[in-house]
Formats: structure tokens, C-alpha cells, sequence
């Protein structure tokens, strides 16, 4: 199992969250209206000097599906219009992932 951290501006969003949903990603919460600074890009800080926001994307994937995310992330970030479109995407394996009820599995 992988745990992906996914950020981006928030006028990427609704395309990020379509995309995972089109490589069948299930697993995913998000938490909008976040304040962050990129490397390149402006920062969002929700202020009247740095306006805007971002949302951050955590999942839980197999090893398959977060190369497919990666690569549909990279695909993204060469269609960009401006450094405040770009994406950030970063990966990790998760060495423990608990949701259904283990009891009645077993």
C-alpha cells in the first residue's frame, strides 16, 4: 500500500479529484481552503497580499495505482498555463492501513 500527499491550487480541484476518479481511486479525502507556498508559483495564503488557496489530497493506493496518479499528475503539470497551475505530488510506503472490520474478516 502507497500513501500519496497531493497538492494543488484549488482551481485544480475539480480536475485532480475527476481524474482520480477516473483511474478508479475509491480511497482519497480531501481538505480544501489550505495555505501553502510552492517552490515556483505564488504563494496562497488566503491574504490580501498572497489571495487564494490550495487543497491537499491524501490517498491510499496500491502500488499500481500510484504510478498511475503519478503519471497522470505529471501529465497535468505539461499542460499548465502558469507556475500557479502546477501540482505537487509525493508518495511513501504505508506500513500499517486499518478501515474494514478485521473481527469479521477473520
Amino acid at each position: 500500500m502507497k500513501f500519496v500527499y497531493v497538492s494543488c491550487n484549488i482551481s485544480k480541484l475539480e480536475q485532480l479529484t475527476e481524474e482520480i476518479r477516473n483511474l478508479g481511486i475509491k480511497t482519497f479525502q480531501i481538505v480544501e481552503d489550505t495555505a501553502g507556498s510552492f517552490e515556483n508559483g505564488n504563494p496562497r495564503m488566503n491574504t490580501s497580499v498572497w489571495p487564494g488557496t490550495n487543497a491537499v489530497i491524501f490517498l491510499q493506493v496500491t502500488p499500481e495505482k500510484c504510478k498511475e496518479l503519478l503519471s497522470a499528475v505529471r501529465r497535468m503539470n505539461t499542460e499548465i498555463v502558469n507556475e500557479n497551475e502546477r501540482i505537487l505530488a509525493a508518495s511513501w510506503e504505508c506500513e500499517d492501513y486499518v478501515y474494514s472490520d478485521e473481527e469479521k474478516e477473520a
